[in-house]
């Protein structure tokens, strides 16, 4: 594995009047590369969504950098960005990536992304959505 998750998994919560505990739209994660890793191209990166009743592929926003709507992904930020903005992960660099599923996510669903390099294996990260879910960053 080349990359990995650095840091909480967090959902932007939306509350919807006859909603009850909320539902969440966006999910942020930050990846880095994993220990002995010294730069990983992350073009042709692959995102993938899943929880009990669907999956899909997301689609990068244009250029990759961005909020992404309904079923894109973006990053958002990258911390210790060395050079010019580019998509390649290099030492000490990490992306903040943002996913925006098509359909919310509701409390207690178990959610697994997958983030693919186009070289090696994926990364994967499955959590379950909290009972209640807030306005505010949802620890997931």
């Amino acid at each position: 594995m080349f990359i990995q998750n650095i840091g909480d998994v967090t959902g932007q919560g939306v509350i919807f009047q006859g909603v009850p505990r909320g539902t969440i739209d966006t999910i942020t994660f930050t990846i880095g590369l994993a220990p002995g890793v010294k730069t990983v191209d992350l073009n042709n990166l692959t995102i993938a969504y899943a929880d009990a009743v669907r999956t899909e592929i997301l689609i990068p926003v244009e250029g990759y950098r961005g909020n992404p709507p309904p079923g894109d992904w973006g990053i958002i930020t990258v911390v210790n960005e060395l050079g010019y903005p580019n998509m390649r992960l290099d030492y000490e660099e990490q992306f903040v990536i943002r996913i925006n599923p098509k359909a919310a996510v509701v409390p207690n669903q178990v959610i697994t992304i997958s983030v693919k390099p186009r070289e090696g294996k994926p990364m994967v990260i499955r959590r379950v959505a909290p009972s209640t879910i807030f306005e505010k960053d949802n620890i997931l």
